[in-house]
């Protein structure tokens, strides 16, 4: 599977309103929502957070993935969003994400 069949326009944020990474989960996973890809918004957001609380998904260098495996995703995506001040993810480089 390509990277162009994963994500797609409408799952593609360049100027997100999040300011905290709570916020920024749930709007990333409004994206998924709105597309189709998830079958339930806070079942979905909820297995993101339980993987949070094993360690943090943020990978240093302004990058955070987070990610789950869950039963709420109907078909596999990926979305991005990008906040150009930045959000505390608790990086394993101390920087934002």
């Amino acid at each position: 599977m390509k990277i162009s069949e994963l994500m797609t326009d409408d799952l593609i944020l360049l100027e997100a309103e999040a300011t905290s990474k709570e916020a920024i989960i749930k709007e990333m996973a409004t994206l998924l929502e709105d597309a189709g890809k998830i079958t339930e918004i806070d079942g979905f957001i909820e297995a993101i957070n339980e993987r949070e609380s094993l360690g943090s998904t943020g990978v240093g260098y302004g990058v955070a993935i987070p990610h789950a495996k869950t039963k709420y995703v109907k078909t596999p995506a990926l979305a991005f969003a990008r906040s150009k001040k930045g959000i505390e993810y608790e990086s394993l480089d101390g920087e934002k994400a």
